[in-house]
């Protein structure tokens, strides 16, 4: 309902400004963490910030072995109006749907008691079906349509309810066809569908009219980028650009708090700045690895729930040298494509190519330094040679059965010789991998 609309019917309403989607960015967030916890590894896809598909075919193949002959549904079953109306029996798909609805109760009753919210949920073999169930009693209930009455299910429902049936199609079926729902499209043959939207298109409809639906649950509850943008107008020269610039990049580095509090240990890599110099123009995308400082701010947000107050003063100093860092970065890559013309009508900035702390260790632990003494070692034993590892540092040689321990100690003594001046002798190996960590972590990624 449009807004105007809405305040003819009811003239006292009040709205709100939800321009400032963090709140239901959290929410989400939070909701998808809630189901992944609890689901393990099963497919998670969200639509939008307030819908969820999952595939729970492996959990109610898991379930439905030790479910009682006597339990009942959760919530509703389309076209019964009363809860808890059908029992499992001995019929095999009831036996199912009944799992996943208890399931579903389940889901539901954790989003409750965890994070105060309510939601309605929706129980049948697709994605479509699944979706316009959850819609017939909300806020707070489920139902379930099972797959044999698809049909009947469909049959009075307007076109326009069907999931990417936006309103130029619906227009059209009406125009061309003079349908309206999906009982009266279903005498539309598939080869005219196809011939007026294409094949693609004109399929989809004809199987949807009723109640096929094959497209799969993807999973999408990791984000593989964040980014933010504006749009610029009274564009004079770089200053305005760079005042639009910390505009984007203040949003863009909540939202990676945002992310890093959710999901700890998780963070970026890569950095990316598009822009447009016209509206008719292509965008264009330059690249480069993120600021050291980011990452540092990505892991602090671990330990935010507990932080003091001299957290929080650390936090605030550390967000703002990623902020000046990042500017420093976006300013450089633009001025090193555009040069000294600044006319730009759009700007992008945003994150990619995450990796995990648990992930970053591992690469790390491959590539050290004494990984590379003991790959040796070992490709000596497995060819059966005797031939002893010869030191890449000072040249000496080293013992087939020299230890870890010894080589630590051999590796601090070369390294305290060669690098005095920036590396202490007494910190041995552990103190030069995190001096040389940031560089040897990121240097790849461009």
């Amino acid at each position: 309902m449009l807004v105007q609309d809405a305040y003819k019917v009811c003239p006292d309403l009040i709205l709100l400004d939800a321009s400032d989607l963090k709140d239901y960015r959290i929410a989400c967030s939070e909701i998808i963490c809630l189901l992944k916890e609890k689901l393990g590894g099963i497919p998670v896809e969200n639509l939008g910030l307030d819908e969820f598909f999952i595939d729970v075919t492996e959990i109610i193949r898991n379930r439905a072995e030790k479910i009682s002959p006597e339990s009942r549904v959760n919530g509703y079953c389309w076209p019964l109006e009363q809860r808890d109306a059908l029992i499992c029996l001995e019929n095999d798909e009831t036996r199912d749907f009944v799992v996943a609805s208890q399931l579903c109760q389940e889901i539901r009753e954790e989003i409750r008691s965890k994070l105060h919210l309510t939601c309605s949920g929706g129980i049948s073999n697709s994605k479509m079906l699944s979706k316009l169930a959850a819609s017939l009693h909300k806020p707070d209930e489920q139902t379930i349509v099972f797959p044999h009455r698809a049909e009947s299910f469909l049959s009075k429902l307007s076109l326009r309810k069907l999931p990417g049936i936006g309103s130029i199609t619906y227009q059209n079926l009406i125009d061309h066809f003079s349908v309206s729902s999906c009982e009266q499209l279903r005498c539309i043959s598939v080869e005219k569908l196809s011939e007026r939207f294409g094949s693609r298109l004109g399929v989809r409809l004809f199987n949807m009219c009723r109640g096929i639906d094959e497209e799969e649950v993807h999973d999408t509850s990791m984000v593989k980028s964040i980014s933010c943008e504006e749009r610029l107008t009274k564009v004079n020269g770089w200053s305005d650009v760079e005042r639009y610039l910390l505009i984007v990049l203040e949003r863009l580095l909540d939202r990676i708090v945002e992310h890093a509090t959710i999901y700890p240990g998780r963070y970026a890599r890569s950095l990316f700045v598009a822009y447009l110099k016209s509206s008719g123009s292509k965008r264009e995308i330059i690249s480069s690895s993120v600021p050291f400082d980011l990452i540092r701010l990505c892991k602090m947000c671990n330990t935010l729930r507990t932080w003091s107050s001299e957290h929080s003063i650390r936090f605030s100093d550390l967000r703002r040298l990623a902020l000046e860092q990042l500017c420093n970065c976006c300013r450089n890559l633009l001025q090193s494509r555009l040069g000294i013309y600044a006319s730009l009508c759009l700007i992008s900035v945003g994150v990619k190519n995450f990796i995990t702390v648990k992930e970053e260790d591992q690469c790390l632990a491959t590539n050290s330094i004494v990984s590379m003494f003991r790959r040796k070692v070992d490709s000596n034993h497995s060819t059966g040679s005797s031939v002893p590892v010869k030191c890449c540092i000072c040249d000496a040689f080293l013992g087939i059965d020299t230890s870890n321990e010894d080589i630590n100690r051999h590796i601090d003594k070369c390294l305290g010789m060669k690098n005095s001046e920036h590396i202490s002798r007494s910190h041995g190996l552990d103190a030069f991998i995190r001096s040389k960590k940031p560089k040897h972590a990121f240097s790849s990624h461009s």
